[in-house]
């Protein structure tokens, strides 16, 4: 036995009714650094062995004071808890001996259990922290073993401590026998909870349960069970909750009031009738949003408003902030809103809805106005384009004033000059008649392009000239353009990243555009006498670019470079009409492509025309 007693880790110390000792193993002695054998301790006096050794722990006086109380009382203690200055943490028992009911001696033993005592005090802190977050949810929270029988229950379903700890370990029936309620409850949770342990989705079960108050009113719980499983599928725990959810309940019975009040009215209106949120998100609709937008109105609840009302002017959409003022409302403003059918007009009208003093969210209508807005814009362009009628036939009869009259002069003064030259010698009326003759034909030239360019003008805006489109190779019209222009003194370079480029287009319009723009150049360069063409074909357009070195254009005469009968402020003297760059245009929108430029005075200007390689 001795042997057994020495090799164990538990320190043991057997004293005789004197306080001698009997035994002490040697883990006594390494626990209470003594430095001596235990059998050398045999027969020592331990009466004052406390004071002695007291100074090891936190409270001397209590460890003083425990052992005599133990000695006097010669009662059985186990498991006491000492807490010594090294941090150690001991575990005492005591066990008195009798024989034949004659106290002999005692035992005392020592685990050291530090490590124990703090990973159960970790446990118990982790425990405490949990059940504190659970007690200080807003919501009912129990938690079950497999057998529905309770292991917790929060502070908000049970207020009562002494019902908490007494309910655990007990199940529903236990319950409602304890405390006088209807059996029928525990039966309806004890079905939910196999149902839920057994389904493949427990998420999908909650319920309501409704209970008395003691004022007679009703209490409304959303109740939801979830198990947690073990990693061998097992149930490990099943989580309840349960929400307070009656002023939900009661506010959803008032809405359906207030609903069935107003509804055969709303939905009736032709305008649309609104909810919004703070943040922009609808919370209610009439039936009147599908009648104009063509969306159905029940789909859009809950999303947000921004996403369909539009601000034409700076064509972005718009926050709810830029629709209230500093009233919280708006009267009659126009905005667009995006339906099947595309934009429409409408106009909003919107205010705030104030709960004491505090904004919940907006109300409004919207008003339909597309076919006035139709109607006025319809009026707009009509007043608009009589008076650039009115504005095209005074330019034109001031042009033609202008430059018909200076032809016809000088072919008058022309012709008497020939008239006089025809009295002199034949030799001098030879060279004379040749001269002047040459003046009539360049002014007669003038007038055939002016009187071609007025009629061609003509037959656009009477929408008698349409596209007839063929395959044709670009590069060689270019090429063809570029020798009708060869009785210059101009080196014109073409420059293309491909051979040929074969397209349909209307040969003739792309002829007149391509001229226009090389006699263009041509004739606003007055110094420098080279253009360049730039050809770049991508894989749906092709893009020409026509540059000169010429005057240029000014900046402000740009937006306005393509309006009939317009020059540039810089031309001097130069000839021209003002329609050839509008015909141009022309030929191009017909081929769904586009014409852009850019300039700099007195450094020249490039010319981008840009045709989709597919018509």
């Amino acid at each position: 036995m001795n042997v057994v007693l020495n090799s164990s880790s538990t320190a043991m110390l057997l004293e005789n009714e004197n306080r001698q000792i009997e035994f002490v193993n040697q883990a006594f002695c390494d626990l209470f650094n003594i430095p001596a054998k235990p059998e050398e301790m045999l027969g020592a006096d331990c009466s004052q062995a406390a004071e002695y050794n007291k100074v090891l722990f936190i409270d001397e006086q209590s460890f003083v004071d425990n052992i005599n109380s133990i000695l006097l009382n010669k009662e059985k203690v186990e498991n006491e808890l000492l807490f010594m200055k090294n941090f150690k943490v001991l575990q005492r028992d005591y066990i008195p001996i009798y024989k034949k009911d004659i106290y002999v001696g005692h035992m005392w033993s020592y685990k050291d259990i530090t490590e124990t005592f703090s990973l159960n005090k970790k446990i118990e802190q982790q425990k405490q922290f949990y059940e504190d977050i659970l007690n200080s949810l807003p919501v009912d929270v129990a938690v079950f073993n497999e057998k529905h029988q309770y292991l917790f229950v929060n502070e908000v379903a049970i207020a009562d401590k002494n019902v908490r700890d007494w309910l655990v370990g007990k199940d529903d029936y236990d319950y409602v026998n304890n405390r006088n309620k209807p059996l029928a409850s525990a039966h309806f949770r004890r079905d939910l909870f196999q149902k839920t342990i057994a389904a493949e989705n427990p998420e999908d079960f909650d319920y309501e349960e409704a209970h008395d108050r003691k004022d007679g009113t009703k209490q409304y719980i959303l109740r939801k069970m979830k198990p947690v499983f073990n990693p061998d599928g097992s149930i490990k725990i099943v989580v309840g909750c349960g929400v307070d959810i009656t002023n939900r309940v009661h506010s959803e019975e008032k809405l359906q009031l207030s609903e069935a009040k107003y509804k055969d009215l709303v939905n009736n209106l032709q305008d649309i009738i609104f909810n919004v949120d703070l943040d922009g998100y609808f919370t209610y609709l009439n039936p009147a949003w599908e009648t104009i937008t063509g969306l159905d109105s029940v789909g859009f609840i809950g999303k947000n408003y921004s996403q369909y009302f539009v601000n034409t002017t700076i064509d972005k959409t718009i926050a709810f902030n830029d629709l209230i003022n500093n009233n919280n409302s708006i009267r009659d403003q126009e905005y667009s809103i995006k339906t099947i059918y595309g934009l429409k007009n409408v106009s909003v009208y919107a205010e705030a809805i104030i709960v004491n003093q505090k904004i919940m969210g907006y109300r409004g209508t919207v008003t339909d106005i597309t076919e006035r807005k139709k109607a006025e814009h319809q009026l707009v362009l009509a007043m608009q384009r009589e008076r650039e009628l009115n504005d095209l036939k005074s330019k034109f009869v001031g042009m033609v004033s202008h430059e018909f009259r200076t032809p016809l002069a000088t072919i008058s003064s022309s012709v008497e000059l020939i008239k006089l030259i025809s009295e002199n010698t034949e030799l001098e009326l030879s060279s004379k008649i040749q001269k002047h003759t040459s003046k009539v034909n360049e002014q007669i030239k003038r007038m055939t392009e002016l009187m071609n360019e007025v009629l061609l003008i003509s037959k656009i805006e009477s929408g008698g000239i349409t596209a007839n489109f063929e395959l044709y190779d670009l590069l060689l019209i270019l090429n063809e353009v570029k020798a009708e222009h060869s009785y210059s003194n101009f080196k014109i370079n073409i420059k293309s990243n491909q051979k040929n480029i074969m397209m349909r287009f209307d040969r003739n319009m792309i002829h007149h555009v391509l001229s226009n723009l090389f006699s263009n150049a041509i004739k606003y360069s007055l110094t420098i006498k080279t253009i360049d063409i730039n050809i770049e074909l991508n894989d749906t357009h092709v893009r020409i670019e026509v540059k000169d070195y010429g005057i240029g254009i000014p900046d402000e005469d740009l937006e306005k470079l393509f309006t009939s009968f317009f020059r540039a402020s810089n031309i001097r003297n130069l000839p021209g009409t003002g329609l050839g760059l509008v015909v141009v245009k022309y030929f191009l929108d017909l081929h769904k492509g586009y014409i852009d430029v850019a300039s700099k005075l007195n450094e020249g200007s490039s010319f981008i025309i840009s045709i989709p390689t597919t018509l």
